[in-house]
């Protein structure tokens, strides 16, 4: 086993992350004393001439074993870095004068760390218990590292373990003396003695200027006493005066404060006046047709302003200056790529000096708010990852048009701040605050003098099916979401929607919508959507919606339909609305489409008035239900003065002349038959084809069709279908009409239409 004697102990600090060039410290260890536990072993021995053999003795007597274990002779002490521990360090004025324990042209509220050496130059292990001497601050607010910690000078994030604490105190436990642990026979070790630890702590924000402010670390654990020989607690003390024990000194550092001497005003060399910003409350706007919307629009006298300016690179953007503090409101546009805004910003020197000053971005740290990572990607560009309080992140670009711009003495210097920020038109959007530190080139440190921040407040919509609504919600009553509404013709059909702000500025919206619906006639009619609940209202205003009015297949220049546009209240940022989009369906609804039933789309978007945002929505189908009693026919003879209507058979009116009571007709005369087809579906009845058969005893005369379907011609068959034409047969025994297109006919049988009749009328003679 070895045991050192005295010895010195090189060592070297960190001090806020920086190796320090400091001198050696030099620990002198305790009367040079072997270390505590070491085992010293001693047998005394005896040789003589053996009288037996006159000779010496083949082997020494040897005496007992006397074994002695050394006790503790405890010692300890703090010191600087490089080793010093003065009776006049125990003041703020008389701080080690080095850099690394005396800073000048501090901030209040910069958070400082300084780096001091636990000592044990006694023979034992020791527990250090470490107390603060404070002077301009409060001792509660003082912290001890382990090791070289570092602090950011900003938001005061230490990187480091903080020491463990007993009763309150900080302690340094167990450390060792220098040299070999006896304990631990037969491993050898080289221990140092000596333990760096760090204490961090924030100047207050109120201390005035020039003032000084400091603390130092102070110490309590076991020394040697001479007088009593035994081991006692001792703590170190402000000077030499009344001392027991030597060197145990307080160490204490200090930091002088400064007034800041730039200020942050933004845009005092570009003109600031009234621009237009987002609504606030929840109203409906003074003027439905004329909502508040973003600069470069008509307004109509009653937008809210603020004192601000309009972004050079984005016209449609208001900027808003209060304070040191500059907030813009982006608009949405047509495109997924990034937005950015161009903030300008001020630095205003207050001295006679011109002074180069340095632009950095730093975290905005808000209590409970978004926590922000910032990385420095070069002097001027920066990137700030956002971890947003819903879990998600935002990554944002700034970009700075210089970071070290000068300002002239007495003067000011604008540079530019560029924030670019992923489009959110649709999703979620989240505030994005560029918190900007400007460092003074004239003092002494890399702390901001002073901050400002610039906002990016972003617009986002987004217009759906709506969720469940809780009770006593104004719209309690809306059913779960149902996309597809299935009706009949003349009923209503109702989605609920919600309308969600999932922007960062109140704002009110446009809602439209329609539905394309086809007629029992085989026409269609664009029919507008109408919005309901208590958050929503007609604004006055209509658009125009393109739409083959003439029926003709296609959609000329300017043909269209007007439909209304309502208005929303205004809808809180983050919040949402409900509203229900209401379908009347016409009453002469035709069924969706041909044999199968079709999902009619309907047709929905919202735009913000201010935020300029679309969205859509078009999942929304009603499906209409085949309604009516079918195809009926009835057959009436010619009676000349019947009168009309007097009779019905299957549904259908007789008439003028013609009657379905039993008549008589003599030889050689004619039997005028009246056929009539009804399609009383709400659907067109394809190959719909109508017949009749010359009677027994009769002779044919002639067969006629007609229909009041548009856009139809009657067309006849004699050969059960074989074959047909447009013209009226003069020979046959079996007739069919049907209808064939007007225009581009096949002489097919086409679809009888919903609502429409045939008819056909047949003559024949009594043999």
């Amino acid at each position: 086993m070895k045991v050192n004697p005295k010895f010195l102990i090189m060592m070297a600090a960190l001090v806020g992350g920086s190796a320090l060039a400091v001198p050696a410290a030099t620990v002198v260890r305790t009367d040079n004393a072997t270390n505590a536990g070491t085992i010293i072993k001693n047998t005394a021995e005896a040789t003589y001439t053996d009288p037996t053999t006159n000779a010496p003795l083949a082997t020494p007597v040897k005496s007992n074993e006397v074994i002695t274990t050394v006790s503790a002779k405890q010692g300890f002490n703090i010191t600087y870095t490089d080793g010093t521990d003065l009776a006049t360090t125990g003041t703020v004025a008389g701080a080690n004068p080095s850099t690394d324990y005396t800073k000048a042209g501090v901030l209040p509220g910069t958070w400082v760390a300084f780096q001091y050496v636990a000592v044990n130059n006694g023979n034992d292990k020791t527990t250090i218990t470490l107390d603060s001497e404070v002077t301009g601050l409060a001792a509660a607010d003082i912290k001890y590292y382990d090791g070289s910690a570092t602090v950011d000078p900003v938001t005061g994030v230490v990187t480091g373990t903080e020491l463990p604490k007993s009763g309150g105190s900080y302690q340094i436990q167990n450390l060792m003396p220098s040299g070999d642990d006896p304990s631990t026979t037969p491993a050898v070790e080289t221990n140092s003695g000596l333990k760096t630890f760090t204490m961090v702590y924030q100047v207050p924000t109120t201390t005035a200027a020039t003032t000084a402010v400091g603390a130092s670390p102070k110490g309590t654990a076991q020394v040697w006493d001479s007088a009593t020989k035994t081991n006692v607690s001792a703590t170190e003390q402000k000077t030499a005066t009344g001392v027991t024990y030597d060197d145990l000194f307080w160490q204490y550092n200090s930091v002088t404060t400064i007034t800041p001497i730039l200020t942050v005003t933004p845009k005092p060399t570009i003109p600031v006046a009234p621009v237009v910003t987002p609504p606030t409350g929840t109203n409906y706007p003074a003027d439905p047709t004329n909502p508040v919307s973003p600069p470069n629009t008509t307004g109509d006298g009653t937008d809210p302003t603020t004192s601000g300016y309009i972004d050079t690179t984005n016209p449609a953007t208001s900027i808003a200056v209060s304070g040191d503090n500059q907030t813009a409101y982006p608009v949405a546009d047509i495109d997924a790529t990034a937005d950015s805004v161009t903030f300008t910003n001020t630095v205003t020197n207050g001295t006679s000096k011109d002074d180069t000053v340095t632009v950095t971005i730093v975290p905005n740290v808000v209590g409970g708010g978004a926590v922000q990572t910032i990385t420095k990607v070069s002097a001027t560009v920066y990137t700030i990852s956002q971890l947003n309080t819903d879990g998600t992140t935002t990554t944002a670009t700034v970009t700075l048009s210089t970071a070290t711009p000068t300002a002239p003495a007495n003067g000011s210097v604008n540079y530019t701040v560029t924030v670019t920020y992923p489009d959110a038109d649709n999703g979620d959007a989240h505030s994005i605050v560029v918190k900007i530190g400007v460092d003074s080139g004239n003092d002494s440190d890399t702390t901001p003098n002073a901050f400002s921040t610039d906002t990016v407040v972003p617009a986002s919509v987004q217009f759906g099916d709506a969720t469940l609504t809780a009770t006593g919600d104004p719209v309690s009553t809306f059913s779960n979401p149902t996309p597809q509404q299935i009706k009949l013709p003349g009923e209503t059909a109702s989605f609920p929607m919600d309308v969600t702000n999932t922007g960062e500025y109140g704002d009110t919206y446009y809602l439209s919508g329609y539905v394309v619906i086809p007629l029992a006639d085989g026409t269609k009619k664009l029919v507008p959507v109408a919005y309901t609940g208590t958050d929503v209202k007609d604004s006055g205003t209509t658009r125009s919606v393109p739409f083959d009015v003439d029926g003709d297949g296609t959609i000329a220049a300017g043909e269209a339909v007007t439909i209304p546009v309502y208005i929303t209240k205004t809808v809180a940022p983050n919040t949402e609305i409900k509203v229900s989009a209401d379908v009347v369906l016409p009453a002469n609804a035709g069924f969706s489409a041909g044999y199968s039933a079709a999902d009619l789309p309907v047709q929905q978007q919202i735009k913000a008035n201010y935020g300029q945002g679309t969205a859509t929505d078009t999942n929304d189908t009603i499906r209409i239900n085949l309604a009516g009693t079918g195809v009926n026919v009835a057959k009436f003879r010619y009676v000349a003065g019947t009168v009309v209507a007097t009779e019905t058979k299957n549904t259908i009116a007789n008439p003028a002349d013609y009657t379905a009571a039993d008549t008589a007709q003599y030889p050689n005369g004619e039997v005028k038959y009246k056929i009539i087809a009804k399609n009383n579906y709400n659907i067109a009845i394809i190959k719909f084809v109508l017949s009749d058969t010359v009677p027994t005893n009769t002779t044919f005369v002639s067969v006629l069709g007609s229909t009041n379907a548009t856009g139809k011609t009657v067309i006849y068959s004699t050969d059960n279908g074989a074959t047909w034409t447009a013209t009226a047969p003069t020979t046959g025994t079996t007739f069919l009409v049907a209808l064939d297109a007007t225009t581009g006919g096949d002489l097919l049988p086409d679809a009888l239409p919903a609502a429409a009749t045939v008819i056909m009328d047949f003559v024949v003679t009594v043999k």
